[in-house]
């Protein structure tokens, strides 16, 4: 008995010795297998510094893993620390149940290149016979997994196509359970980013019936994070802004776009910056409140789209905008289809229940003029219900311009302008116009130093016709001379002289402008037609600006433009002053314009006639027994104008005078008295008329000095007139001629 006692002693001795010698042999055991190994295992070289294995705890202690690429040389993953608790006991009932699994230190590089990873040749070496893929019978084995941990680690993801790589550094990762097996997987995460923000998530995954459910929490990720990749698409320097929010997702795997989003999210401070020193947009906020997204419908529903304090600097160069410059021209980017992931064929369904922006600003600067100019739209308030692409909108906005100025814009319709019915206005109070003065200078050559407008504009859109009306009125608009630098595409149009006619007694300019077209017509454009009504009526103006200020007036400009006259009268009749006196009430109303009167008469008929007259005179004062000539009497002038010029006794009586005879009355009178003579009186004559004028419009009617100038043409113009004799009266502008 005491020796078969002595026996099982010895057994169990030996037992517990191997037992012993196993736990303590089978840490340096496994490591020297798994590093030997590895290669053929894995096809990677694994090196570890510390393994120890416990095979009466279930636990495994790794220090300083480090698993290489294929090519057995550059680093794949390497860890600091690994210790995983497993309960052993449970394996034995088809369960792997871990309490714990902790991870530091780790350091991953993740290289995608076309459609092929750095660990693709891992998953294909153990991916074992794929001939039942259709089998969905669940596994009898249970994976549980609690107390996930990862802390200080370090992910980088590499796209080869897109020669980028982006860093998740610190990375604190916090799981509180895993579940695999069976009809259901459940799974859910938290781990704390670089600079603070946290995700949350739960899964549930049935394996059966594919389908899924993902309920992810973010709070204050930092979208900076994603700069890599933006950076394959726009040329920016920097983007800022925190995410939060929570969203839900249902779907399920066999369709992967097949998945119904639901949920909130924020993003605040936000920011673009085109360059370190260039920002490009920033806002407050964009809170969007998503009611169901669906990819595979084409559907994107939103209960509520706000963005807050949004700022925007839109800058204009030749041929691009700073909009456009951000955008990269990448064509060597790989695309993959994935014919599972194509959604079907339909219409996009977008409707946004409530659409806002608020209080927001864009500051618009144009660099292609000649005077850079720069423009702020101020408070900036957007709001839309029940946005669509299919059916009538209402949209309607509000803005604040410089100096005080206002901004309503209201489009009721639908986005497809010629098949939906379309109504739009706009409405502009208070625009300064100096703000619009590089614009004007570059078109038409003249700056605008002081000024305001009010526009109203009212558009109809029926079946692709338009019918549009622009009330347009300008106050007080000072332009500037000609800057003879510019060479202006229209320059040939008098805007200060077009801009003086047009403002009435309160220096105001307000007319309508029509426009009607059908839009579907490629030469239709409506600033066009606009632009041209207003060149039209400035030009037209311009062109004649007495007849235009007569008109306005409700005087006859037929009466008034072309003032008949006698060459040989030293005054003016009563009707000749009436029409003076029209002219100078509409000088009256024109401080700064001017009245040019310029006498043009034939100068070689008047020569004749003075002759005559002249002749006249002499023989009523020869019949009358008045010696003085030179200043007949008021008797012998008005007998002048009944003699005529066949009177037997006034021919007889220039035959005695002149000794000539057989030559015309004319020849007679003029050789008697001499052409310079009488060339010599008529100017003087004109002279006048002149002084006449002048002491009538100054001294009479009280018109300022530079509101007048009166001309007679040079002598060498005179001889060459042949039109008729008048006074022209033409309208300038003080101290500018017509032309600018």
């Amino acid at each position: 008995m005491k020796k078969a006692y002595k026996v099982v002693l010895v057994i169990f001795a030996v037992l517990i010795a191997l037992i012993i010698a196993v736990a303590l042999l089978i840490s340096p055991i496994a490591k020297r297998y798994i590093e030997k190994n590895s290669v053929d295992i894995l096809g990677r070289q694994i090196n570890i510094n510390h393994l120890k294995a416990n095979i009466f705890s279930g636990t495994l202690d790794v220090q300083s893993l480090s698993v290489s690429e294929q090519d057995l040389s550059s680093q794949f993953i390497s860890l600091d620390t690994l210790f995983v608790d497993i309960k052993l006991r449970k394996l034995l009932s088809k369960k792997v149940d871990i309490t714990t699994l902790k991870l530091s230190g780790l350091n991953a590089h993740i290289i995608h290149s076309g459609e092929q990873f750095n660990f693709s040749d891992i998953i294909t070496r153990f991916a074992g016979d794929t001939t039942n893929k259709n089998d969905t019978t669940p596994s009898n084995w249970l994976v549980r997994l609690d107390d996930i941990a990862f802390k200080n680690g370090q992910i980088a993801y590499t796209d080869s196509s897109m020669q980028n790589t982006w860093k998740l550094n610190n990375l604190h990762l916090h799981i509180p359970g895993l579940e695999f097996g069976g009809a259901n997987t459940n799974a859910g995460l938290a781990f704390n980013l670089l600079d603070g923000g946290q995700i949350v998530t739960n899964l549930k995954y049935n394996a059966q019936q594919n389908n899924y459910n993902i309920n992810l929490s973010l709070n204050k990720i930092n979208v900076n994070m994603a700069m890599p990749f933006v950076k394959n698409y726009l040329s920016v320097s920097d983007i800022g802004g925190w995410l939060s929010g929570e969203l839900i997702a249902n779907g399920s795997i066999d369709t992967i776009t097949n998945v119904n989003v639901h949920g909130k999210l924020n993003l605040d401070t936000i920011s673009i910056n085109q360059t370190t020193t260039q920002p490009l947009l920033s806002a407050n906020s964009l809170c969007v409140d998503i009611k169901n997204i669906n990819p595979y419908n084409n559907q994107y529903h939103f209960n509520d789209i706000i963005l807050n304090e949004f700022q925007c600097v839109i800058q204009r160069f030749d041929n691009t905008t700073n909009l456009q410059q951000i955008f990269v021209d990448n064509t060597t980017i790989d695309t993959i289809d994935n014919s599972e992931s194509q959604t079907q064929e339909s219409d996009l369904n977008l409707l946004v229940a409530n659409l806002m922006v608020n209080n927001s600003l864009i500051n618009f600067q144009d660099n292609t003029l000649h005077k850079a100019m720069h423009y702020t739209l101020g408070a900036i308030n957007v709001k839309a219900t029940n946005f669509t692409l299919t059916g009538d909108n209402n949209i309607s906005m509000n803005a604040q311009l410089p100096e005080g100025g206002t901004l309503i814009a209201r489009w009721n319709g639908g986005m497809e302008f010629v098949n939906t019915d379309q109504k739009l206005q706009l409405i502009i109070k208070n625009l300064k116009l100096n703000h619009l003065s590089p614009y004007v200078e570059y078109y038409i050559g003249n700056g605008i130093s002081e000024g305001t407008l009010s526009f109203i504009s009212e558009n109809s859109i029926k079946k692709g016709n338009l019918v549009g009306n622009n009330q347009i009125d300008i106050h007080k608009c000072v332009v500037d001379k000609k800057t003879k630098e510019v060479k202006a595409e229209f320059s040939s149009i008098p805007l200060r002289l077009a801009v003086s006619l047009l403002q009435d007694l309160n220096k105001r300019i307000k007319f309508n402008i029509p426009v009607s077209g059908n839009i579907t017509e490629p030469k239709f454009s409506y600033g066009k037609i606009v632009w041209q009504t207003l060149a039209n009526i400035m030009v037209k103006a311009a062109a004649s600006p007495f007849v235009f200020i007569a008109k306005a007036a409700g005087y006859n400009p037929d009466e008034l433009k072309n003032i008949n006259i006698d060459p040989i009268q030293p005054d003016f009749t009563s009707q000749q002053y009436n029409d003076f006196t029209k002219i100078a009430d509409l000088i009256k109303q024109r401080s700064d314009m001017k009245v040019v009167i310029t006498q043009q008469f034939n100068l070689n008929n008047a020569i004749q006639q003075l002759a005559i007259h002249n002749l006249k005179l002499q023989y009523c004062a020869h019949i009358n027994d008045n010696k003085d000539e030179q200043n007949p009497s008021l008797t012998n002038i008005i007998n002048v104008t009944q003699i005529k010029d066949n009177n037997p006794q006034f021919v007889n009586y220039v035959d005695s005078v002149t000794n000539t005879s057989g030559t015309n009355l004319q020849n007679k009178a003029v050789q008697y008295y001499g052409s310079d003579t009488l060339q010599t009186q008529l100017l003087r004559l004109a002279e006048f008329r002149k002084m006449q004028l002048q002491n009538f419009f100054v001294d009479k009617m009280a018109i300022n000095n530079n509101n007048i100038e009166l001309i007679t043409l040079p002598i060498d113009t005179l001889l060459q007139y042949k039109g008729k004799n008048i006074l022209d009266i033409e309208l300038q502008l003080v101290e500018s001629d017509i032309s600018e």
